[in-house]
């Protein structure tokens, strides 16, 4: 469904470690970065470059099984700038 490739993986994966921050050792997060190094050689492969970036907003190109081609804008958002607390958006792109 990602015409762009690894990107959208990458950029997610950055961001997965910029949102555990200083929490790398919480139970649920180490369970959670385990099972998709066991399951997935690009999570393994990403993961290994230890990329950390926040994720603001972006484009995302999509190719749907039914809909086609998809361009959408994300936005994140933090609710009353609790930094914990994220409103992510998904809206139609040019």
């Amino acid at each position: 469904m990602h015409p762009d490739g690894e990107l959208p993986a990458a950029c997610l994966i950055a961001s997965l470690r910029y949102t555990m921050g200083g929490d790398v050792h919480d139970p649920q997060f180490t369970h959670l970065t385990d099972e998709l190094n066991r399951k997935s050689a690009q999570f393994r492969e990403i993961w290994a470059r230890h990329d950390v970036r926040a994720q603001r907003g972006a484009t995302l190109r999509l190719t749907h099984p039914h809909a086609g081609a998809l361009k959408l804008n994300r936005e994140q958002l933090s609710i009353n700038g609790n930094t914990d607390i994220k409103l992510v958006i998904y809206y139609p792109g040019e």
